[in-house]
């Protein structure tokens, strides 16, 4: 059986958009210096590669769970990691720097990836989940999150912070990650 878990919803967008960027520019740079078209259409076609980027890129981040492992789509590219290899979520709680805000990262969390500076963990990312000033959920998280904690607690995998899962996968109705 395949589970698929849509992250395009809970995963930041800010990746995808310098993507974008980055790919307007340089279209931008061949159509202008080949002439093949002038400045001000070179400018709208830069701008609609990058709406068109950040609008459909994010549907294309997935991660399907099989009977082999976690294949993680990103940027209609898949990574493939073996059960054998995923020790399950790694949940990071934090403030960000420049604004203020109160966030919970999470992240997979692999047998090869030990831990960076500071003991965080660096695996691929998955989530990013908003935190009231107390560091509890908000009530509010999608429904895609809850399937991302239901789908690892489904497996037995550990997941960092239980109390901000089991209150996502509650808020929509789902059992609790086990004890």
């Amino acid at each position: 059986m395949v589970t698929t878990v849509r992250l395009g919803g809970i995963r930041p967008r800010a990746d995808v958009i310098g993507c974008g960027c980055l790919l307007a520019m340089l279209t931008a740079i061949v159509l202008s210096t080949t002439g093949a078209v002038s400045t001000g259409p070179c400018l709208l076609i830069a701008a609609g590669i990058v709406a068109a980027v950040a609008v459909g890129v994010p549907r294309t981040s997935l991660l399907r769970a099989d009977e082999q492992g976690l294949a993680l789509v990103l940027l209609a590219v898949p990574r493939r990691y073996a059960w054998q290899d995923v020790r399950g979520l790694a949940v990071e709680v934090g403030e960000e720097p420049e604004t203020g805000a109160h966030r919970a990262v999470v992240r997979l969390r692999l047998a090869d990836r030990p831990a960076g500076r500071g003991g965080r963990h660096r695996g691929p990312l998955l989530a990013v989940l908003a935190l009231t000033e107390d560091d509890r959920t908000r009530g509010i998280e999608r429904r895609e999150l809850a399937e991302l904690f239901a789908l690892f607690g489904g497996r037995g995998l550990p997941v960092d912070r239980p109390d901000l899962a089991n209150a996502v996968l509650a808020a929509h109705g789902l059992p609790a990650l086990p004890a």
